[in-house]
């Protein structure tokens, strides 16, 4: 059962991350993937971080949509944000509306645009800027870019992924 005094034991999804600082005066640059999402982020006060696996609340000074850029109170200088550039931007997740939940693709069967088996995706990675999913074959892991435009086919049902995968990506371990 979960304990509502607890953040960390609500289901968080992770719907942005910290670019980099705005100027000089405590500002940050920010990455949020969907616009219905920002919207839903800064009806808050706050804006839970991740930073060495913990969530993080910081409350939100000030907002600039148009960039977008934030300014959380007590951070007014580029030394006080830079331990913040490249963390993760949490939302919980039932605030997230049901057509924008992010899937994990992790245990799904991959399979390139000729059909061919690519492997069973392990893990995904979140970079700024973009999604990887590591891919296990024949006991070895190669990273493959995700991103929409590069899918093909999702069965949820069957737990497979086709999608274009450039040639010779699991050989680059080798």
């Amino acid at each position: 059962m979960l304990n509502p005094q607890n953040i960390h034991s609500k289901p968080t999804q992770k719907v942005g991350f910290v670019l980099k600082p705005h100027g000089y005066k405590g500002w940050l640059r920010i990455h949020i993937d969907e616009e219905e999402i920002e919207e839903i982020v800064f009806q808050s006060d706050f804006i839970y971080l991740e930073l060495q696996n913990q969530w993080v609340p910081f409350k939100i000074e000030d907002y600039n949509p148009n960039i977008p850029a934030v300014k959380f109170f007590h951070l007014n200088s580029e030394t006080d944000t830079t331990p913040l550039l490249g963390a993760s931007i949490l939302l919980f997740s039932d605030l997230i509306p049901e057509d924008l939940n992010q899937q994990s693709f992790e245990s799904f069967k991959v399979f390139d645009s000729n059909d061919s088996f690519k492997g069973i995706v392990v893990s995904e990675v979140i970079l700024p800027g973009h999604v990887v999913l590591e891919i296990e074959l024949d006991s070895k892991v190669y990273m493959v870019p995700f991103h929409p435009d590069l899918v093909l086919q999702i069965d949820e049902e069957s737990k497979v992924l086709k999608m274009k995968i450039a040639e010779g990506l699991e050989d680059l371990n080798d």
